[in-house]
């Protein structure tokens, strides 16, 4: 089989949509197929053209306009796919978020005969009548998905909320969950454990969070500083967070009089993202929910996804983007709102409970085989291409 991926960026790039075409294509490369992948190139950008056996990279487009649908359109003639895959975010291929020549692309190469699939990955900004000048970018968002999601062979997308959206004018959508853009590693459990006793020194009580941007460290140094006071417990950051919110949140940590239970780690390998995540004893999400319960932890995280790989007890805020996916109690503990009374209820719940953090878990190494896995994930997509039916 040939398959070619659209993305706007690619590794080395540093992006999500980036990291996960990265992962896919290597398990289709892994199971015998030939991948190309087509993307944007700038005049510093890292991405270099890759021709190897089963896979070619072409950093070819300077920008996602009328005038690359031509070169687009050549190339891929060129390359004659078996398949098509767009990896679609509107923000990704525009910079007001509504790339109409993506449009016009798909519905040449439909004309050609192209057998396509669209990935959304985000689908359209909210209807907010709070903020006006947002409504036309939320309205044309939406046409430009649904006449996506119309001449595509069938669409996937992460999150049932973003299916119940693209339902409305097609039901050729399925749902398949993000991996982690983190990948295990064989670790030498002496060198885990030497790590784990340099990262809580009296065998405290490690919650850790995960990702470029930061969730709620208001709420998590208030839960640590109310916790502390009774159980000895520490705050994990793992990643490169932005310099001037690390400064900002040690002054608060200080403040607060819990700086020795705050660390941060900064950058780190993919292999020392997995070290770390798994000397934690919890792992937890703060989700940001605004007006109507907008928002909550979903499987459109990657680091989510990388959680439940290291097999960790997981606390993140339930939301409406939170669907039937999360059993309270089974593979997750919800929180109903970030209110420090709540937060801190849940985390208690783990430290007095050892049957609990097993039982969790245990549901989070099966809820990571069953859906998370980049195996699982390529044989779904898989299934689709051959079959047409969601092998979930």
């Amino acid at each position: 089989m040939k398959i070619l991926f659209i993305t706007n960026n690619f590794p080395p790039i540093i992006d999500g949509v980036g990291d996960y075409t990265a992962h896919l294509s290597q398990q289709f490369i892994k199971n015998g197929h030939s991948v190309y992948i087509v993307c944007s190139t700038t005049n510093n950008s890292t991405t270099k053209p890759i021709q190897k056996s089963h896979l070619q990279v072409l950093p070819i487009i300077k920008d996602w306009s009328l005038d690359a649908v031509y070169k687009l359109s050549k190339e891929i003639k060129y390359i004659h796919p078996d398949y098509i895959s767009l990896q679609y975010v509107p923000h990704a291929f525009n910079h007001y978020g509504i790339p109409y020549s993506i449009c016009v692309l798909m519905f040449i190469l439909k004309l050609y005969g192209y057998k396509i699939t669209t990935t959304f990955h985000e689908v359209a900004i909210r209807f907010d009548w709070r903020q006006p000048k947002y409504i036309p970018i939320a309205i044309n968002q939406r046409l430009i998905s649904y006449f996506l999601a119309l001449v595509s062979n069938y669409s996937i997308t992460s999150i049932a909320l973003y299916k119940k959206m693209l339902n409305a004018f097609t039901s050729k959508i399925y749902q398949i969950p993000i991996g982690s853009n983190i990948i295990q590693h064989e670790v030498n459990h002496e060198e885990v454990e030497t790590l784990k006793r340099k990262l809580k020194p009296e065998d405290e009580f490690l919650i850790c969070t995960f990702g470029a941007n930061a969730r709620r460290h208001d709420v998590l140094l208030n839960v640590i500083a109310q916790l502390s006071s009774t159980y000895k417990v520490r705050l994990l950051l793992i990643g490169k967070f932005p310099e001037l919110w690390i400064q900002q949140m040690l002054k608060e940590a200080e403040k607060l009089k819990i700086s020795d239970n705050v660390v941060v780690t900064g950058y780190l390998s993919s292999e020392d993202v997995y070290r770390h995540l798994l000397c934690a004893d919890a792992f937890i999400q703060l989700e940001n929910i605004m007006y109507d319960n907008w928002g909550g932890v979903s499987t459109k995280s990657g680091t989510l996804a990388a959680a439940y790989m290291a097999g960790l007890p997981i606390i993140g805020t339930k939301g409406d983007m939170t669907d039937s996916f999360f059993s309270d109690g089974h593979n997750i503990l919800l929180c109903n709102n970030n209110t420090l009374p709540e937060v801190t209820s849940k985390i208690i719940s783990l430290i007095n409970s050892d049957s609990l953090r097993k039982h969790l878990k245990s549901n989070a190494y099966k809820t990571f085989y069953e859906y998370l896995d980049w195996e699982k994930i390529y044989y779904n997509y898989f299934h689709l291409l051959v079959n047409n039916t969601s092998a979930y």
